[in-house]
């Protein structure tokens, strides 16, 4: 858990599980809850470094390796933690889409070593209060998200790699770290992750 006021939730799962439907939701209901103070930021950021990250991830000729991947993701964290620190040490509630957690996940699907991503991306990246996995067959996301886009998926969403991550999300494990069931209704989902 973090050291500061605030609290921290990141959302995670493959693409197409519905993770920015289930942040808006939560969003929503802590507002109506009363909490005045809520940031909402995803990985990859707008910035620099998460801008290449999306140009890469369109690319048809991207041939970069796992570890370039991995610095890549780390130096765009480092933005993003910059943000997130200081309204968590405000006390502000922060929903986020994505964490090192799917850097570990995906990387680790492209054959690193997870246990290391890990290790390397909580040195310099608070550890959430709680981290909910969106969990879905592969197949299911796949049709999602081809539906969303209307284009050709990018370079990783391809079922097979795509099941491997799926895998080492199962395989994560912490008392702040809940799978929830995607295949549900929107609505549904929302009601399990309150629940949580």
């Amino acid at each position: 858990m973090n050291d500061y006021t605030g609290t921290y939730i990141v959302i995670e799962g493959i693409d197409g599980t519905g993770k920015s439907t289930l942040i808006k939701g939560i969003a929503d209901a802590l507002r109506q809850g009363g909490v005045s103070d809520l940031e909402r930021y995803e990985e990859p950021t707008d910035g620099p470094n998460g801008q290449k990250i999306r140009e890469l991830l369109a690319s048809d000729d991207n041939i970069m390796s796992a570890e370039e991947w991995l610095l890549l993701f780390e130096s765009d964290r480092r933005d993003n933690v910059a943000r997130v620190v200081p309204a968590l040490e405000r006390g502000a509630f922060v929903l986020q889409d994505r964490s090192f957690y799917s850097t570990a996940a995906y990387q680790g699907a492209q054959g690193m070593d997870v246990a290391e991503i890990l290790r390397r991306n909580r040195a310099f990246a608070p550890e959430p209060d709680m981290v909910l996995v969106l969990d879905l067959d592969p197949k299911i996301a796949l049709e999602r998200i081809q539906k969303r886009k209307a284009m050709e998926a990018d370079a990783f969403e391809r079922e097979e790699y795509l099941a491997r991550v799926r895998m080492i999300y199962h395989a994560m494990k912490g008392r702040n770290l809940a799978v929830i069931d995607a295949e549900q209704s929107p609505e549904a989902v929302l009601a399990s992750a309150l629940g949580v």
